[in-house]
């Protein structure tokens, strides 16, 4: 394998991965401020933001654990914006929602 693929590969790669990783958590943030700023959640599911926190907060442990910084640092961020949404969405939601039991 020639250089110039090897540094492609080992380098550019997990950057772009990282920014697009960054970038797919940070996309509901406009839906979950809006909804924050009309006071009302209306048909905003806020399970996928518990699902992405659970996700991101594995990844983090992974990353931390393997260590590879490729997987730890683009996850941090996707890990503060999902617990932002997470928290904002649950305290949107109407009461009888965030006392149901499953």
């Amino acid at each position: 394998m020639g250089a110039a693929l090897q540094i492609f590969l080992s380098k550019v790669v997990p950057i772009l991965g990282g920014l697009i990783a960054i970038a797919m958590c940070a996309s509901p943030v406009k839906a979950v401020y809006t909804a924050r700023q009309q006071g009302n959640i209306g048909d905003l599911n806020p399970l996928p933001f518990v699902v992405a926190f659970i996700s991101t907060s594995c990844w983090v442990a992974y990353g931390l654990a393997a260590p590879d910084y490729n997987m730890f640092l683009p996850n941090i961020p996707g890990l503060i914006v999902s617990m932002y949404n997470s928290i904002t969405c649950y305290g949107l939601a109407p009461r009888k929602v965030r006392t149901a039991r499953c």
